[in-house]
């Protein structure tokens, strides 16, 4: 499943699902008319999608027909704090959360990432502070917290409770303008890099060397899928 956005000066958005081998299982295009800007579509809880719509200051719910479930404002008078990622995931006390990484013009004040307890409705559980001009991309929720990069200071961060856990590299230049970040299962990560390389890091809380890099022009985010279930490059 995956966003589509087409550019101006016809703005519109269609979110699609397509199978194992390509084929296009649904779109749906009419509910999102008054979207211009959809950045990060996930599951959410029953058969329900949420989709956060940068441009518009919006993080929406909808059910599989269309209907709309909720919506998150993020809009304050003439002030727009942009929602350019989102991520839904179950933990293991069966809350489901979302997670929000929320960013405003440069200049304009801090930008946040929020966590919400995501039920028939969104409820706010905790909001972070990550500073001015940071440019949070690509929150991924992981056990307590969420990893986040932020893009304008070169660093992957992680947060708990409101408090930073972590932060790599330990000193801004390795990374250009990291847009996302995950764990594999053996513990390296990797890492979409101004979208025009992925890096794996053999060691990112400790040293963050060994990096093996591929150039991917384009790519903006990063998830983990089945190989099992859906055919994965050089498998």
């Amino acid at each position: 499943m995956y966003g589509r956005t087409w550019p101006p000066p016809d703005l519109g958005s269609a979110v699609e699902a397509i199978d194992a081998e390509g084929n296009l299982l649904w779109s749906l295009t009419e509910m999102f008319s008054s979207l211009s800007f959809i950045h990060g579509v996930k599951p959410g809880p029953g058969n329900s999608l949420v989709v956060a719509d940068t441009s518009s200051g919006h993080v929406l719910g909808f059910d599989l027909d269309g209907n709309p479930l909720w919506s998150i404002d993020f809009v304050d008078g003439d002030t727009i704090h942009w929602p350019n990622g989102i991520d839904v995931a179950t933990g293991s006390d069966g809350v489901t959360r979302l997670a929000v990484t929320l960013l405003l013009q440069v200049g304009s004040g801090p930008d946040y990432v929020d966590v919400y307890v995501l039920d028939e409705a969104p409820v706010l559980e905790r909001r972070h502070d990550v500073g001015d001009a940071a440019w949070p991309h690509g929150p991924h929720l992981r056990g307590d917290g969420v990893v986040v990069s932020l893009s304008a200071r070169g660093q992957v961060v992680s947060l708990v409770d409101g408090e930073e856990e972590w932060r790599v590299p330990e000193s801004p230049g390795v990374l250009a303008f990291p847009r996302d970040a995950v764990f594999l299962p053996d513990g390296t990560m990797v890492v979409a890099d101004a979208a025009t390389e992925l890096l794996r890091v053999y060691n990112p809380l400790d040293g963050f060397d060994d990096i093996w890099g591929r150039a991917t022009p384009g790519a903006f985010s990063i998830d983990l899928v089945d190989c099992a279930e859906l055919p994965c490059l050089g498998g």
